[in-house]
C-alpha cells in the first residue's frame, strides 16, 4: 500500500495541479467538516458571482478539497480547506462559464495514469485505494477528478495570452543583463544609534501598545508511551510457483483486446513561433520518411532521429500497445496499419510522430513471460502491505495493554519495561507547535492538550511511525511577561529604530546637499560629496536583479540604479545598515552576440515569469469579479459571542 500510495500522489501532483500557489499546509485527519451550525439552517453557505451558494454545493467542494489534498500528499486543516473550497468553486463557476468540459475519455485516461504504476490498471485495487484512503466511492471521487481536470485546462488556456514574442523578451533579455556600476555613500543606522537616548516612558508607552507581543501561550509538558513500528525494507520472496498460481487464479486480469507492436520516431515542436516551430518539425519528419520510403530500416533512424528519451534507445518500440492506452490521434493512426506497414506524421500533444506496427494480434491472454515480473511485484507489494499491517496491529495491540495496564498503575517505568515499550519526555511545547521528537501531529498536539495533568489520552496514531499514549505531567499556564523582563529587548527595538530613522533624515539632507552642489557646480557625484566630506565608495558591476558589491542584497537599489543614466543621482533609499545616497557610474548593455547566445537560457525564465505575472493578474481579477461573501463566518462569529 505505503509503495502504491506514493507513486499515486506524486500522479496527482501532476494530474490536480490547478491556479494557485502552492500552499504549505498542516495535518488534520479524514473525517473533518465545516461546522455549519443549526441556527444557519435554509440560509446559504455565501455567495459567488451575485448569486448564492447552497450548503450542499460548498459541502461537496469541501470534502472535494480534503480529499484532493490528502491524496495527493498535502492534508489541510480545516480553516485552509474552507478557504480553498472557496477557490475552487470560484474556478469551477468560471470553467462552467467557458464552456470548458472533461471527456469521459479524458478522464479515464487520468484515472489509468494515476494508478497504473506497473503498467497494468486493476479496477478492484483503484476502488479499494479510493475508499479505503479517500474514505469515498469510487465515482464521487471521479467527478472531484472531472471538476480538478476542468479547472486545470481553464489555467492552461489562460496561460496561452501570457506567450512572449521574441522581441520582447530580448529587449527584457538587454534590461535584465546590463551591466551596471554605481558609487555609493551609507549613512548606517549602527553608527545613528550611538548618539540616541531611550527614556523609561518610551520604554513603557511601547510595552503597553504591544502587549500581545509580550505574551506567552500555554504550554505542556508530557511523557509518552510510544509502540514504534517498522518493515524491513528487503523485499519479500516471492517464488515461481506463486507467479504461476496467480496468473492462473486471474485470467481476466491478463486478458488483452486487438493490440499491435509498434514503435515510433518522434519530433517535438519547439520554438519562439508555434507555426514555425511546426513547419520545421514536419520538414524533418518528411526526410526521415523518405529514407523510411528508400527503404531505410525504422528502428535505426529511430535511434538517430526520435526525440522520445524512453524508445529511441529501443529504435522506437513501443512494445504491444491496444488501442485506448494510446491518445486517440495517434491509436486511430496505428490501428489502420497493417503489420510491416509504417505511416504519419501523426499530430499529437507531444509533437509529430512517424509510426510502424511490426506484428498484429487478435484479443487472447498476455503470455505469462510477458508479465511475470507484473505479478511478481505486485505479490511482493501485497505481500509487504500484509507484513506492515501486521506490524502496525501488533504495535497497536501493545499501547492497548498499556493502556489498561495504566488504569490500574501510574507507574510508567514498569509499563513500559513490562510492555517494551519507549519512554519519551518531552519538554514543553505549545498548542500546535511540532515537536522535535514526534514531528508534525496535530493528533499528537490535541491529545497532549485535551488530556488532564496525570490522566492517559487515547491511543495517537504517529503515521509512518508507530502509536503512543500521552500523559501530560505539567500545564505551564499561558501569561505576559512582566516589563522588566522584556525591557532590554525593548530598548534595543527603540534604538535600532531611532538610529535607522535618524540615519534616514541624515542622508535625506545630505541628498539635499549633493544635489545642490551638483547642479550649480556641475560637479559629479563623488566631487560633490567630497566638498561635504561625505566617504563614498565605488560597487563592482551588477544587474538589475542585483547583489549590489558593497551592499549586498539590495534590490530596490539595483532596480532604481537600472533607471538611471551615467551620472545621475538616484533617490535616497534604506538598506539593511542604513540609508544609501548613490549615483551611476557606468551602464554597458549586452552586445547583439551576446544576446544571440542568451536568449536560448533566458527565454523559458521569462516566459514562467510572465505565466506567474498574467495568472496572478489573471486571478486577482477573477477574485474581484467573483465578490465572495462568507456567511460561515459570521455564524462563527454570533457562535462565539
Amino acid at each position: 500500500m505505503c509503495r502504491m500510495l506514493a507513486f499515486f500522489r506524486r500522479r496527482m501532483k501532476a494530474i490536480l495541479w490547478v491556479l494557485v500557489v502552492v500552499v504549505i499546509v498542516t495535518f488534520i485527519p479524514w473525517g473533518v467538516g465545516v461546522r455549519l451550525r443549526s441556527g444557519g439552517e435554509g440560509r446559504p453557505a455565501g455567495e459567488l458571482f451575485g448569486r448564492p451558494v447552497s450548503r450542499e454545493e460548498f459541502n461537496d467542494a469541501y470534502m472535494a478539497t480534503v480529499v484532493t489534498g490528502k491524496l495527493s500528499g498535502f492534508p489541510l486543516d480545516a480553516a485552509r480547506a474552507r478557504q480553498m473550497a472557496w477557490e475552487r468553486l470560484i474556478y469551477l463557476t468560471e470553467a462552467r462559464r467557458r464552456g470548458i468540459s472533461v471527456s469521459d475519455g479524458e478522464l479515464a485516461r487520468a484515472v489509468r495514469t494515476q494508478f497504473g504504476g506497473d503498467g497494468a490498471f486493476d479496477p478492484a485495487r483503484y476502488e479499494s485505494l479510493i475508499r479505503n484512503i479517500a474514505g469515498v466511492p469510487a465515482d464521487l471521487y471521479e467527478g472531484w477528478l472531472r471538476e480538478s481536470m476542468m479547472i486545470r485546462k481553464m489555467s492552461e488556456l489562460a496561460m496561452l495570452s501570457a506567450w512572449l514574442p521574441d522581441p520582447e523578451i530580448a529587449r527584457r533579455y538587454r534590461e535584465a543583463e546590463t551591466r551596471l556600476r554605481i558609487r555609493f555613500a551609507l549613512m548606517e543606522a549602527a553608527q545613528a544609534e550611538k548618539s540616541v537616548a531611550v527614556s523609561d516612558e518610551e520604554v513603557r508607552e511601547r510595552y503597553e501598545a504591544r502587549l500581545a507581543e509580550f505574551k506567552t501561550p500555554t504550554k505542556v509538558a508530557v511523557r509518552c508511551l510510544m509502540a514504534p513500528w517498522a518493515v524491513s525494507a528487503e523485499e519479500p520472496a516471492v517464488t515461481d510457483e506463486e507467479v504461476r498460481a496467480y496468473y492462473d487464479a486471474h485470467p481476466e486480469e491478463f486478458a488483452h483486446g486487438k493490440r499491435l507492436k509498434a514503435r515510433q520516431i518522434l519530433f517535438k515542436i519547439e520554438g519562439k513561433d508555434p507555426a514555425e516551430a511546426e513547419k520545421k518539425a514536419a520538414e524533418k519528419a518528411e526526410k526521415v520518411l523518405e529514407k523510411l520510403r528508400a527503404g531505410g530500416a525504422f528502428a535505426k533512424l529511430a535511434k538517430r532521429h526520435s526525440a522520445d528519451e524512453k524508445t529511441a534507445s529501443k529504435g522506437g518500440d513501443l512494445g504491444f500497445v491496444e488501442r485506448h492506452e494510446m491518445p486517440k490521434e495517434l491509436s486511430d493512426a496505428l490501428f489502420a496499419l497493417e503489420a510491416g506497414a509504417f505511416g504519419g506524421p501523426v499530430r499529437t500533444a507531444q509533437g509529430l510522430h512517424l509510426i510502424a506496427v511490426d506484428e498484429t494480434q487478435e484479443p487472447g491472454t498476455k503470455p505469462l513471460d510477458e508479465v511475470r515480473d507484473r505479478i511478481r511485484s505486485r505479490l511482493q507489494r501485497d505481500k509487504k502491505e500484509r507484513l506492515a499491517a501486521e506490524e502496525k496491529e501488533k504495535a497497536y495491540r501493545r499501547v492497548v495493554d498499556a493502556s489498561l495496564a495504566l488504569v490500574d498503575t501510574p507507574d510508567l517505568e514498569a509499563v513500559a519495561r513490562a510492555k517494551s515499550l519507549e519512554l519519551m519526555e518531552i519538554g514543553p511545547f505549545a498548542e500546535g507547535e511540532v515537536v522535535k521528537e514526534i514531528g508534525p501531529s496535530m493528533d499528537f498536539s490535541k491529545a497532549a492538550f485535551d488530556t488532564e495533568v496525570g490522566a492517559f489520552s487515547d491511543i495517537v496514531e504517529l503515521p509512518g511511525r508507530g502509536y503512543c499514549v500521552v500523559v501530560p505531567k505539567e500545564r505551564i499556564a499561558a501569561r505576559t511577561l512582566p516589563l522588566e523582563e522584556v525591557r532590554t529587548r525593548i530598548v534595543a527595538d527603540l534604538t535600532a529604530e531611532k538610529g535607522r530613522l535618524k540615519a534616514r533624515e541624515e542622508a535625506a539632507r545630505l541628498h539635499g546637499e549633493v544635489q545642490k552642489r551638483m547642479a550649480e557646480k556641475q560637479l559629479d557625484f563623488a566631487a560633490a560629496c567630497g566638498e561635504l566630506s561625505i566617504k563614498t565608495e565605488e560597487s563592482g558591476t551588477f544587474t538589475a536583479r542585483g547583489p549590489v558589491e558593497g551592499l549586498g542584497a539590495e534590490p530596490a537599489i539595483a532596480a532604481a540604479a537600472a533607471a538611471l543614466k551615467p551620472g545621475e543621482l538616484g533617490p535616497v533609499l534604506d538598506t539593511a545598515n542604513g540609508s544609501c545616497l548613490f549615483a551611476l557610474v557606468s551602464r554597458e548593455e549586452p552586445t547583439e552576440e551576446e544576446i544571440a547566445k542568451g536568449m536560448a537560457r533566458f527565454r523559458d525564465r521569462a516566459r514562467r515569469e510572465e505565466e506567474g505575472r498574467f495568472l496572478a493578474e489573471w486571478n486577482r481579477r477573477l477574485h474581484e469579479q467573483a465578490r465572495k461573501v462568507d456567511y460561515l463566518d459570521s455564524e462563527e462569529d454570533a457562535a462565539g459571542d
